[in-house]
C-alpha cells in the first residue's frame, strides 16, 4: 500500500501549528490523513478551526479546515516533502 513510506507528524510552537510529511517512496502518493480527538486535545487547537496552509519549502500557500469528520487530503511527490505552517484565520 506504501503507508510504510509514509512519515507525517505535527509539531505546535508560539509560531504556529506544523505539519511535516515525507514520502520516502519512489511513487507519487495521494495521502487521506485522519485527524483523531487526540490529535486536538495534544495540540490545543479548536476541531473545525480554518488554517492558512503556507508550504515552508516551496512558498505555495492554501487554506483548508480540519476535522474528525474528514481526513485531510494532500499529495507528495515521490521522495518529497512537505512542511507547512498552519495559522488560523
Amino acid at each position: 500500500s506504501g503507508r510504510e513510506r509514509i512519515l507525517a507528524f505535527a509539531r505546535a510552537s508560539e509560531e504556529g501549528l506544523y505539519l511535516v510529511l515525507a514520502n520516502f517512496s519512489s511513487e507519487q502518493v495521494d495521502i487521506a490523513l485522519p485527524l483523531p480527538a487526540e490529535f486536538f486535545a495534544a495540540t490545543g487547537i479548536t476541531e473545525g478551526t480554518a488554517f492558512r496552509a503556507a508550504d515552508q519549502l516551496t512558498g505555495a500557500v492554501d487554506f483548508l479546515c480540519l476535522t474528525t469528520l474528514a481526513p485531510l487530503r494532500l499529495s507528495l511527490a515521490p521522495h518529497g516533502l512537505q512542511i507547512l505552517r498552519l495559522t488560523a484565520v
